[in-house]
């Protein structure tokens, strides 16, 4: 009798350890998953970083908005730390705000079709992110406000000021959508060899048939003159340009107070700016080709103070 009490005893022992180890297995698993479209899923591995969208159709919006001196986003994998987004041959469109602060890069592929309004928008504590850069699917038709190249300035009492990353570069096919987008933004853009047509997209019917444009080069040797309400800008002149595109801000991400003038020789005089104010200035190259302007890489950023 008193054995039979003791296995039972032990038995029950077992059962409650078990009960204890059980839930702490399942708590640990490094994998999520869920729905985030009609016919599309979201996976996520915490282990590697990577959150994986597959299916085929559109994505699901998100929202992105200011409530109650924070910010409201929506997207189910917004507090996991994504260091990379990979998304599958057959989504077709990605959703508005879906990879909001998400790290590492964005693979878009060519059956997409549509990005959504703020699709991809950098947070920032501190400082403005640089050099980052994303390619553009000539499939995709449409591009949605601030989609991506933008970082949201957490510094700011309103919680959803946008400004422009630094150094962000778009590269993408003549013609399409992903060209449209850098232009009507200003981002500095690489036009990709394409040697295959696409006539499904309205952007780029004759891309095909554009040949290949060698970039300019990188312009150097910026000197700024100060005077009254202007500056005086020369730089070394670039084998093979047609023009020039220059920029003058009061800051060095180029938001306030900017200017941009575009000129055809090495030389201009930007006017009508604030007096004793310190100006940053930088220029850019461009090559007029196929009807379009290939633009080389920026110069390194100078400053001038007004007289």
């Amino acid at each position: 009798m008193t054995r039979r009490i003791l296995s039972i005893l032990t038995t029950l022992i077992m059962a409650v350890s078990l009960a204890g180890v059980l839930p702490a297995v399942t708590a640990s698993a490094e994998t999520y998953s869920g729905i985030c479209g009609e016919n599309v899923t979201w996976w996520f591995d915490s282990s590697s970083g990577i959150l994986t969208i597959s299916g085929t159709g559109d994505m699901n919006d998100y929202e992105l908005k200011a409530t109650s001196g924070s910010v409201k986003y929506t997207a189910p994998w917004k507090n996991y730390d994504i260091k990379q987004v990979n998304i599958e041959n057959g989504v077709t469109r990605i959703g508005s705000a879906a990879f909001n602060n998400c790290g590492g890069e964005l693979k878009i592929p060519d059956s997409v079709t549509s990005i959504g309004d703020k699709a991809w928008v950098k947070w920032s504590f501190f400082n403005s992110p640089e050099n980052e850069s994303i390619t553009i699917p000539k499939t995709v038709l449409k591009i949605g406000e601030k989609a991506f190249g933008y970082f949201r300035n957490t510094e700011s009492v309103d919680y959803l000021v946008f400004e422009k990353i630094t150094n962000f570069k778009i590269y993408c096919y003549a013609g399409t959508a992903g060209e449209k987008y850098a232009k009507d933004n200003g981002f500095e853009y690489e036009i990709l060899p394409d040697t295959t047509p696409n006539t499904n997209n309205k952007f780029n019917t004759k891309a095909s048939k554009t040949k290949t444009v060698v970039q300019p080069a990188k312009v150097t040797k910026v000197r700024l003159t100060a005077k009254k309400k202007k500056l005086n800008v020369k730089w070394k002149k670039v084998s093979g340009a047609t023009g020039y595109e220059v920029k003058a801000a009061t800051n060095n991400k180029f938001t306030k107070n900017k200017k941009t003038v575009t000129v055809k020789k090495n030389k201009v005089t930007i006017k009508n700016l604030k007096s004793k104010k310190k100006y940053f200035v930088k220029v850019r190259a461009y090559k007029l080709a196929n009807g379009r302007k290939y633009f080389g890489k920026w110069s390194k950023v100078v400053k001038k103070k007004t007289k």
